[in-house]
């Protein structure tokens, strides 16, 4: 037999009287509120509403230095529950804000007692975290158990569910004897609450419910945490012969899954909210008292109720229903097209990853997702050399085009290359020209340097003054994937063509994507109005109103245009020589260097 259940009554009152010198003020004011483990700041929001609270706590967690195996630790049980919590109305519980606390050996001695017996909880080595909440949820049970005749309303912000056993002793005055272990769940205090899986998420769906608590729900539903599941328990249905989701429950969220993270569930007079771990919980909680609570349980709020009959559908005004009805269409419109966006980017991220993969892989991955660069970039015959090869000195890519054949090796490196890395392809080109008896082989390096660094945070170009000379020399080439990713952007964005590409990754040395341009302008004197205006000379370079520039600043590209011309602030058409001011379509900062197309 449980001492903690059918003798509870007794030690709940004797457990008190240990830790409490006073009983808490009777709250007397409808609706009477107990609010247990809000934050400080929540409980501060709805106290600020005008509403009656009473804050109360399951219990701290603490620390015990149980070190050595015959170590262990008497607790007096420290909560804070209400002594007429049966006279209360509404009960906000956060399961999610779990408080600690220091054990201290002082604070937990017996103190002055009429009874012949202690009751005590130990905590024994190799336990060392005492968590007192699932008792105390117990406790909290037996008062709400009480309640009859009457509505009573609880608000549960949902934690991951698990157990926590108990030991317990009887200390009398000549010796000590050992209860079994009890065993309690944090969701004790409720027979009707059943969790499922514990999974821990953000990404929810609100259900199909009535208007205003949907419209609350999806508001708050960007910005939540879940850590439990719950099922819905069946019933006999004995008309259909089937068993059925049980009615008395409406699942109010569902995560990705369609598993419930949250529902309400009416048994008459108990009425149970189990929300998940919403961030905003003050705003939350207030807008769910005042605006939601007062319809559904009027006898709890006489006062906020006086004319909330209003809002029933049988007094509606002229269009207010069509219009509760359309702002429901807007909003589930909202959520299919949010999903329909959703796929689409999964979609889009899944087709070019392989941009983000040449920035950040080695080895294998690295080498596919260079050959996806090259198949994109219209290189017809891409081959993988470790699929048609078991030497253990070969090239990773071999690309046959219309002028020969080009060879290239790819490493993704932490640091910067070595020269025998820069070089290695060199010797696998000799030997290739060997076999054809040609001198139509091309020779590229493709490194992915510095590759646990932010590409702009990276030196580029990794490679040193002797790396290219020494490549110009031998006929082969160096790349960097950086430079391939900004690649993929001039060529969508037109600074360059992926037929001007392929002839770049022929050459020899440092391999450099520049547009054709013609005039490199002056560097900018000033530039003005967030980077839309510039002041700079021009020396026999005819610009005009309409013409292209191309910009580049850290060796990225992009096009801009002359919307206005300005000499001695007179607007003109166009300009050969002399100091302009140039309005451009795009802004451009300081480093930013300018030619003509």
């Amino acid at each position: 037999m449980s001492v903690f259940n059918e003798d509870k009554t007794k030690v709940i009152t004797h457990m008190i009287s240990e830790k409490k010198t006073k009983i808490g003020a009777i709250i007397v004011e409808r609706p009477r509120i107990c609010c247990i483990d809000l934050t400080k700041s929540d409980f501060d929001s709805l106290k600020d509403e005008g509403f009656n609270l009473y804050q109360g706590t399951l219990g701290a967690t603490m620390e015990i230095p149980n070190k050595l195996r015959n170590d262990y630790a008497y607790i007096l049980h420290d909560y804070d529950l209400p002594i007429n919590l049966h006279e209360y109305d509404i009960l906000i519980l956060d399961l999610t804000n779990e408080q600690k606390k220091e054990y201290k050996k002082e604070e937990h001695i017996s103190t002055d007692t009429k009874q012949k017996n202690v009751v005590k909880l130990t905590c024994s080595y190799p336990t060392t975290v005492f968590d007192p909440r699932p008792l105390t949820s117990s406790f909290l049970a037996s008062s709400v158990s009480t309640i009859r005749g009457r509505k009573f309303l609880q608000i549960i912000f949902a934690c991951q569910s698990y157990d926590i056993e108990y030991e317990i002793v009887n200390i009398t005055n000549d010796n000590t004897q050992r209860f079994p272990n009890e065993k309690h769940n944090i969701y004790s205090f409720s027979n009707s609450i059943s969790p499922s899986v514990p999974r821990i998420g953000k990404e929810v769906n609100v259900c199909s419910v009535r208007d205003d608590l949907f419209f609350l729900l999806n508001k708050h539903s960007r910005d939540l945490n879940y850590y439990q599941t719950f099922h819905h328990p069946m019933i006999w249905n004995s008309k259909d012969k089937q068993h059925i989701p049980d009615p008395a429950i409406t699942p109010l969220l569902k995560n990705i899954n369609d598993e419930i993270v949250s529902f309400a569930q009416d048994e008459g007079h108990l009425i149970t909210f189990v929300f998940p771990d919403i961030k905003d919980k003050a705003n939350f909680l207030r807008e769910f008292l005042k605006n939601f609570c007062p319809s559904i349980v009027p006898e709890l709020f006489p006062f906020s109720t006086q004319f909330k009959w209003k809002e029933l559908r049988d007094y509606f005004l002229p269009n207010h229903s069509a219009l509760l009805v359309e702002r429901k269409e807007i909003a589930e419109n909202f959520e299919k097209q949010n999903e329909g966006i959703k796929t689409k980017i999964s979609d889009n991220f899944n087709k070019f990853k392989f941009l983000h993969e040449l920035i950040t892989e080695t080895g294998d991955n690295l080498v596919h997702a260079v050959h996806k660069f090259l198949k994109w970039l219209e290189f017809k015959n891409v081959a993988f050399m470790d699929e048609l090869s078991t030497s253990i000195l070969e090239e990773d890519l071999q690309v046959e085009h219309d002028k020969g054949l080009l060879i290239i090796e790819t490493k993704g490196i932490g640091g910067t290359s070595s020269d025998s890395d820069c070089s290695q392809i060199a010797k696998i080109k000799l030997r290739r020209c060997k076999e054809r008896n040609a001198f139509d082989v091309s020779a590229l390096y493709i490194v992915n340097h510095q590759r646990y660094l932010p590409p702009l945070k990276r030196k580029n170009p990794p490679f040193s003054e002797n790396q290219i000379k020494d490549s110009f020399n031998d006929e082969r080439g160096l790349v960097t994937t950086w430079q391939l990713f900004n690649l993929y952007f001039d060529i969508q964005n037109g600074i360059i063509t992926k037929e001007d590409a392929r002839i770049e990754l022929l050459k020899f040395g440092l391999i450099e994507f520049r547009p054709n341009t013609k005039d490199k302008l002056a560097t900018p004197k000033e530039i003005l109005k967030e980077g839309y205006v510039v002041i700079l000379d021009i020396d026999n370079t005819k610009l005009e109103v309409g013409q292209t520039l191309i910009a580049e600043k850290s060796s990225k590209y992009f096009k801009t245009r002359i919307t206005s011309i300005k000499v001695d602030d007179k607007s003109v058409n166009e300009i050969t020589t002399g100091e302009v001011g140039l309005k451009l379509e795009t802004k451009i900062s300081n480093g930013t260097t300018l030619w003509t197309e």
